[in-house]
């Protein structure tokens, strides 16, 4: 009995935390902790760039600004609840008094420049149903424009071992801009390799990966359907597109946090990471958000909800309860045997 009870512990704790104890991640600073500020700015929701525009940037990541049309539209949203708005949502995402920055740089609240904040609890005129809120893994999150100045965010992946297979996973969610309306739609676009992109030449259009067959033209402003391609598309025959399911997000409104994973194998000792949100329709900004992103050997499962912590302790306790009234039990055998002789 006791070896049975032992047997179950090691499950439940092994499936509870299993999630946290993967192998190494290769990806650097894959959950957008690490931020760093221009001007000696503090660290705070901002536009990011590629380091060579003069934009903040995040650990890690590179942000394309390709097109001669300005830095990409992405934005690491810090976590900090407490800028200057309310408490009804666990992110600082939808504070429409202290918003992101736009341009990387302190702005006062109101001071006639452009801020950016999403739809969200605290965001005045927010719809009652909006649960905006941090990833699964918490903290900070990347927050991409999936229309306007549609630009992928990179990494160089090293440390990759060729003919290995390697998981990619990440939490993933949509939202909208703040103060706009009108449904949309939004999804993410992930290469592996060396995947050419292409840009709009407006500034709100489509960008593209070279390998995806749905709109060679970049002066097309025709929306692409990401259901019309192959998921797993190769090409080159070493890189490899990712694409997540296309979400609906009501006008306002916010699509929850999703766990995605893929798989692709090694072909060389590193290669490039990209992101590309995918939104439609221009003007109605939408905004694909993504955290906690991994690559390693290990099959990705996701966080334990706060549900499955309760299991977990519901479990060690009826356990536990078990255990104690068999001492009991066997204690009063003991104490009847001696009674009987």
């Amino acid at each position: 009995m006791r070896i049975r009870l032992v047997t179950l512990l090691t499950a439940l704790m092994a499936f509870t935390l299993g999630a946290p104890l993967q192998a190494a991640n290769l990806v650097i600073n894959g959950n957008f902790e690490l931020l760093a500020m221009t001007n000696g700015n503090a660290a705070h929701s901002t536009i990011i760039g590629n380091g060579a525009n003069g934009l903040p940037t995040s650990t890690g990541w590179t942000s394309r600004d390709d097109g001669g049309l300005g830095a990409g539209y992405n934005f690491i949203m810090v976590n900090n609840p407490g800028y200057l708005g309310g408490p009804n949502s666990q992110t600082g995402a939808d504070d429409i008094f202290d918003g992101a920055y736009t341009n990387g740089n302190v702005q006062a609240p109101f001071d006639g420049q452009q801020r950016f904040s999403l739809w969200g609890p605290d965001y005045p005129g927010a719809l009652p149903g909006n649960t905006l809120t941090n990833s699964p893994t918490g903290g900070s999150f990347l927050a991409a424009d999936g229309s306007y100045l549609n630009r992928p965010v990179e990494q160089t992946i090293t440390g990759l071992t060729p003919g290995t297979t390697y998981y990619l996973s990440f939490y993933w969610a949509a939202a909208q801009q703040g103060g706009f309306g009108g449904d949309t739609k939004e999804g993410w676009i992930v290469c592996i390799g060396t995947c050419g992109f292409k840009t709009s030449p407006l500034t709100e259009g489509l960008a593209f990966f070279d390998a995806d067959a749905g709109n060679t033209d970049p002066a097309d402003m025709r929306p692409n359907d990401l259901g019309d391609y192959d998921p797993l598309l190769i090409t080159n025959g070493t890189d490899k597109l990712f694409k997540t399911s296309v979400v609906t997000t009501p006008e306002g409104g916010f699509t929850p946090w999703q766990f995605e994973s893929f798989s692709f194998t090694a072909t060389s000792t590193s290669t490039t990471l990209s992101l590309l949100a995918y939104g439609t329709p221009p003007g109605q900004p939408p905004f694909s958000l993504i955290d906690g992103i991994t690559i390693d050997t290990i099959v990705p499962m996701p966080v334990p909800e706060p549900t499955s912590w309760a299991m977990m302790l519901i479990g060690f306790g009826v356990i536990g309860g078990v255990m104690r009234t068999r001492r009991r039990s066997t204690n009063g055998r003991d104490a009847l045997a001696s009674q009987i002789v």
